[in-house]
């Protein structure tokens, strides 16, 4: 295995697991009694009263990004696991999509990162275990930009490039 195919190999890993949390886990913060399933419910709960309270507050703008999370990530998700799948050198197209997605991963967290770390009221903050709540969200943070990176930078086969045909 090349470098190349084992860091599109983390890439693969990586989405398939937003995924996995987008639509298992993420649905939780909706406050939905039907999903997901009562063992993962009671998971996330004692996951939320120990390190992410706002995760389960039902608080209105938070269920807002969540809900963006849960209908608006999984296409742009795809997308990029069937970039990887195709091979990256093969799919120019997932320039685009993989920019909106860490805009909007971005965009989301930094509106949760403002509230549980420099909210005004210093007793409504979001989490009292800031090292578990980071490394519960770090790979979330840094992966998509990461994979802009690759994409922008990768060596495309058969791209079309309006400049050659001017030369």
């Amino acid at each position: 295995m090349n470098a190349i195919s084992v860091i599109d190999s983390f890439f693969f890993l990586f989405f398939t697991i937003f995924l996995i949390c987008v639509l298992f886990i993420d649905p939780f913060g909706l406050l939905l009694e039907s999903w997901p399933p009562a063992f993962i419910q009671e998971a996330l709960t004692k996951y939320a009263e120990y390190c992410d309270p706002l995760y389960a507050s039902g608080v209105l703008w938070h269920k807002v990004l969540i809900a963006i999370e849960v209908f608006i990530y999984p296409p742009f998700i795809i997308t990029c696991l069937a970039a990887l799948y195709r091979g990256i050198s093969r799919s120019p197209w997932v320039k685009i999509p993989s920019l909106v997605l860490f805009i909007l991963v971005w965009y989301s967290y930094a509106v949760i990162i403002a509230h549980n770390f420099f909210g005004e009221d210093p007793d409504q903050l979001g989490t009292q275990q800031p090292m578990v709540w980071w490394s519960a969200y770090f790979m979330f943070l840094v992966a998509p930009p990461l994979f802009v990176v690759r994409t922008y930078t990768a060596t495309y086969e058969n791209e079309f490039d309006p400049l050659k045909k001017l030369q």
